[in-house]
């Protein structure tokens, strides 16, 4: 199984370049001898991590850079409410003047006993001071 995830990042230029380069196909990923390139979802929006928790439940966590939604697939299907909804303040397209949004999620190396899992956002300057 592979879950494909395409990063972009901009530095701290107030008008960052953008390039738009079209998606490459499931065809044109090229791997090692014996790993299959599949599709495992689609129609997520900006996805920027991705975790299992390790209670073995094969439970595969999916956050969204920007809608700040944290989705669960099991059993090889998308739930339907999202683990949790994080607002992460980000307004306007994507990029916009620099990383912010949802970034990253983890599991705490306890997690069978507290059930803790740690997310991680950035927000520009100007709507934290707004919002803080």
């Amino acid at each position: 199984m592979l879950f494909l995830v395409i990063l972009v990042s901009c530095g701290a230029d107030s008008s960052p370049e953008i390039i738009s380069r079209p998606l490459p196909e499931i065809s044109d990923i090229i791997v090692p001898e014996g790993f299959v390139v599949e599709e495992f979802a689609s129609g997520l929006d900006f996805p920027t991590s991705m975790a299992f928790p390790p209670d073995g439940s094969d439970r595969l966590f999916v956050n969204e850079l920007q809608t700040g939604r944290i989705i669960i697939f099991e059993n090889g299907s998308r739930v339907t409410e999202p683990f949790a909804s994080v607002n992460t303040m980000v307004e306007g397209g994507f990029p916009v003047a620099g990383e912010n949004g949802l970034i990253g999620l983890a599991f705490d190396p306890d997690y069978n006993l507290n059930r803790f899992v740690y997310i991680s956002f950035a927000v520009r300057t100007d709507q934290a001071q707004k919002v803080w």
